[in-house]
């Protein structure tokens, strides 16, 4: 193993990664692997979606390895680069093995190494924090824990979100991409998701230096001006007077894709690029980078943003 074999490896990461067999019952059997000094774990993939592949990777890091100094681990469905893993040959050997089981993995990884962790870089398709089983003290140990930096991408129908979003206090960088299905989604679900985005704002205004939020809506049957009669823009405000008590904010970007009978990871352009900014001028005077993509605004707030 590369770990007992390298002991001053900082970082390490698995990208596409392919595995014929895995038998998690051998990790339990074997001497756990302790490393004192890798700091950064990624385990990324470029294909459609996250894999078993990458859920038995983490599975056996989690079983059978501690990672006493992780600070930054990365655990994504690569959303730019389009990627190719051969799968004919390998997908008949891993079904020998069965389906991955334990949809509480990558809870468990993070809950293990919850001191050290400072930076979590999750999501995408096939992603799953937890289930419904996760037991009661992991799920308040995981309620717990304290990030400098969360990236993630969350379907925004699932509430496994909430977790991580609604007890931070210190957080420096957030970067969220969201994703919702209509007519899947319904109104209260993106209104109570953005809601909850907005309350993790403002619990962290005073530390966070940057600021990223791309909500992605992938709909059927409405075209764009049916969305913007339907007040579809409503559930997606965003108030700028929430980042005019961030004095730190040095990098602000904002906006909202839709998409029309476009599956997740296809590639198109937008029906709708932007979304609806409330009191624009109230960004704060610090910021050094600012990107806001506006499908509905009051002219008068872009006026008082050229004169502040």
């Amino acid at each position: 193993m590369i770990l007992q074999h390298c002991p001053n490896l900082i970082d390490m990461s698995f990208e596409d990664a392919l595995i014929n067999e895995y038998k998690p019952a051998l990790c339990v059997d074997s001497e756990i692997i302790e490393h004192n000094n890798l700091e950064i774990l990624e385990i990324t993939t470029s294909l459609e979606k996250i894999s078993k592949n990458e859920y038995w990777i983490l599975d056996f890091l989690t079983r059978g390895v501690s990672l006493n100094n992780l600070k930054i681990f990365t655990f994504w469905k690569n959303l730019k680069r389009p990627g190719h893993r051969p799968t004919l040959e390998s997908n008949e050997v891993m079904e020998l093995f069965g389906t991955f089981q334990d949809d509480n993995i990558v809870a468990n990884f993070i809950i293990k190494h919850r001191d050290t962790i400072k930076n979590l870089w999750i999501g995408g398709n096939g992603f799953k924090l937890f289930n419904s089983n996760l037991s009661p003290s992991n799920l308040e140990s995981l309620r717990k824990i304290q990030l400098d930096s969360l990236t993630c991408t969350f379907n925004g129908e699932s509430l496994s979100h909430q977790i991580l979003l609604e007890q931070q206090r210190n957080l420096k960088k957030f970067i969220l991409f969201s994703r919702f299905t209509v007519p899947k989604a319904n109104t209260d679900a993106a209104g109570g998701f953005m809601t909850r985005v907005i309350n993790c704002l403002s619990r962290n205004s005073q530390t966070l230096t940057e600021v990223i939020i791309y909500p992605k809506i992938v709909f059927e049957n409405k075209d764009r001006q049916e969305l913007l009669e339907d007040n579809f823009l409503e559930n997606f405000t965003i108030n700028c007077d929430i980042f005019s008590h961030c004095k730190s904010l040095e990098n602000l970007a904002i906006g909202l894709l839709c998409f029309e009978n476009l599956d997740g990871n296809a590639e198109g352009w937008p029906t709708i690029l932007g979304t609806r900014i409330l009191n624009m001028h109230r960004v704060p005077s610090n910021l050094r980078e600012l990107q806001i993509f506006v499908e509905d605004y009051d002219k008068k707030d872009l006026h008082l943003l050229g004169r502040s």
